[in-house]
Order: C-alpha cells, then sequence, then structure tokens
C-alpha cells in the first residue's frame, strides 16, 4: 500500500476510534501517537511530499514536529469549543490540553501555557532549519494553519483569538 493510502487508513481508524479512549489510562505516548494521526496533518504533508516528488523517509524529525504543531495549535484554538461537555466531537482524548489536564492535575491555564511553550519550540524549530523544499512546505502547512484558524475563530472558534495571538508562524530568521 501507498505510504498515503496507509495514511488515509490509519487516519480514518484512529479518528473512528477516538472517543472510546480513557484519558485516566492513556499513556502521553499513546495520546501524541493518537493526535499525530487524528490531526491529519501527516497525510496531507505526505500528499505534497508525493507532488513535490520530495523523499517519503527524509526529514521525518522536521515532518513530525510540524505535525504536533498543527495539532497543538488546533488543540488551542478549539478548547474553548471542546471544554464544554456536551461540545459535538469533542474527548478529552482529542485535545491535548484537556488531556493534559485532566491527566495531570494541573490546571487548564498550566496546560495552556505548557501546550503555547511547546509550540512556539517547534515552530522555532522549522524556523531555523535548514531551508530546502521540505522545510519551504512545512512552514507554508504550519503557517497557513494559523491563518485558517484566524479565519475560522469568528465562525467556528468562538474565544480563539486569545490563543492564536500566543501562537508564532514558522517564519526562517
Amino acid at each position: 500500500m501507498l505510504p498515503v493510502a496507509q495514511g488515509i487508513a490509519g487516519l480514518c481508524a484512529a479518528t473512528a476510534t477516538e472517543g472510546e479512549h480513557d484519558a485516566a489510562t492513556m499513556s502521553p505516548g499513546s495520546f501524541h501517537a493518537l493526535r499525530m494521526t487524528t490531526v491529519a496533518a501527516a497525510v496531507y504533508i505526505d500528499c505534497w511530499r508525493g507532488l513535490r516528488d520530495l523523499s517519503m523517509t527524509d526529514g521525518q524529525d522536521l515532518v513530525d514536529a510540524a505535525v504536533e504543531a498543527i495539532y497543538l495549535g488546533n488543540d488551542l484554538v478549539s478548547l474553548d469549543k471542546e471544554r464544554h461537555p456536551h461540545a459535538e466531537g469533542a474527548y478529552t482524548t482529542s485535545n491535548y490540553v484537556l488531556y493534559r489536564a485532566a491527566r495531570s492535575g494541573c490546571t487548564l491555564d498550566e496546560a495552556v501555557d505548557e501546550a503555547v511553550i511547546r509550540y512556539r519550540k517547534l515552530a522555532d524549530t522549522l524556523a531555523h532549519a535548514p531551508t530546502g523544499p521540505l522545510v519551504t512546505v512545512l512552514r507554508a502547512i504550519v503557517g497557513g494553519d494559523l491563518r485558517a484558524y484566524r479565519d475560522l475563530a469568528a465562525t467556528r472558534f468562538p474565544g480563539a483569538e486569545r490563543m492564536l495571538d500566543r501562537l508564532t508562524a514558522p517564519v526562517p530568521c
């Protein structure tokens, strides 16, 4: 099976079972693996790698950094919507901030701070990576997600502006 097809199959399987996981018993590594899949960014990046005839194995650490930044950004901007007990499609195991607060006992504000710090570190890693075709694609995708979140903030993610103001695009220095 081609890598993109495998990725889509994994995405579908992970999304179908997302609500069945228990934050109290799910390890941080399992949570991370689930979010890396359900955010769908890895498949999207693989599509761009294929379109640009880029290696599907080189630079995987940077791809992982981009995917994690995307899921953290998503989880931060959707927090206000997903923190309500009956929010559609919201699971403690589909939002880093909610998972972290439930699993560690820290407050939501502390979990937000951790997520912002981690996001900024990942964006900084991409900003300082040697520029090349893959890094250019990754920066554009992560930066594009921030722009999309800003566009959606007024309708899909009310209140997200306060989170977005804390995130930075991976712009090269």
